[in-house]
């Protein structure tokens, strides 16, 4: 992968000392930097360069006509994602947070860790796209009456009937990751809550937590959950896409696609398996499409597709 990392941004004395910060860190050599505070002069260079990474205003982003190609993590002072587009880093932070948050970034597109194997503990992932958001917990409830599973949501809404109170577990468990705890499988070990026969991790304080939570992290959850030796499978409830829902894409043994059978959905999964796409090569090979006209019928073809 070509070392460089482009920034784009409107405000030019951000970026010179963002970037002159970076350029004193140790985990910054081998990158080189280019700033940009028009689009046009942006995309002039990004014909006679391959960038890396581009680190882009959000703002700008959504306003281009012809988006980059190379990949992309947005800067925004409200910390908001939108489903169809790039993960976000919240500017009005320190420089050593973004920093640590881009390395983050360069760490995914490293090919040795595109191509590492997966745990042994079977995950697979469920995205749905118009579907009810309690979907995998159900397909996950149904296949603990066999087998030990682990069930992880990453709705920062979810909350099963059964539990009676709201958890903000996950948030507790991302948060012990980012400090690079080196005691995460313990700790991931007292969040879990049991609910009807299986093992869950739920809730986050503020839908911020996920939306910050990178692929990398979200990564290092499932393999910490996967070390404790004591599941057969691993149901990640994704949802839609973000970054923290490509981690896991990126270590499931299958996708699994679900969408009710319109036209309206149809457009939006075809956008979900665009990025997906762009972001994990190998994506295409896991995925499996379910359309359906009833939830009744759809969830017992989900089961099957699970050993």
């Amino acid at each position: 992968m070509e070392q460089i990392l482009a920034v784009l941004d409107r405000e030019e004395a951000y970026i010179t000392r963002l970037l002159s910060y970076f350029q004193q860190q140790e985990a910054f050599a081998g990158i080189t930097a280019a700033a940009f505070t028009r689009e046009e002069s942006f995309q002039s260079y990004a014909e006679t360069h391959a960038i890396g990474l581009l680190l882009c205003e959000a703002e700008l982003y959504y306003g281009m006509e012809r988006k980059p190609e190379c990949r992309t993590v947005l800067l925004s002072g409200r910390g908001l994602v939108r489903e169809d587009g790039p993960p976000v880093i919240f500017r009005f932070q320190s420089a050593q947070e973004i920093l640590s948050e881009l390395m983050a970034f360069y760490e995914e597109l490293r090919p040795e860790r595109r191509g590492r194997a997966s745990p042994a503990t079977g995950i697979w992932t469920v995205c749905s796209i118009g579907a009810d958001a309690a979907l995998a917990y159900a397909l996950a409830r149904k296949k603990s009456r066999d087998k030990k599973i682990f069930y992880l949501s990453l709705d920062p809404f979810f909350m099963p009937a059964v539990s009676g109170t709201r958890s903000s577990a996950l948030t507790e468990a991302i948060y012990f990751i980012k400090q690079n705890s080196s005691e995460i499988k313990e700790h991931i070990a007292k969040l879990i809550r049991k609910h009807e026969r299986m093992d869950c991790l739920y809730g986050v304080s503020h839908w911020a937590d996920i939306s910050e939570c990178t692929s990398a992290e979200l990564s290092a959850l499932l393999e910490a959950a996967a070390r404790l030796d004591r599941y057969d499978c691993i149901i990640v409830d994704a949802g839609g896409f973000t970054d923290a829902s490509a981690g896991a894409m990126e270590l499931s043994e299958q996708v699994i696609l679900v969408s009710p059978q319109d036209r309206r959905s149809a457009e939006r999964e075809q956008e979900l398996v665009r990025q997906a796409e762009a972001r994990e090569p190998a994506f295409s090979g896991k995925l499996v499409k379910i359309q359906y006209a009833d939830e009744t019928s759809m969830l017992a073809e989900l089961a099957e597709r699970l050993p």
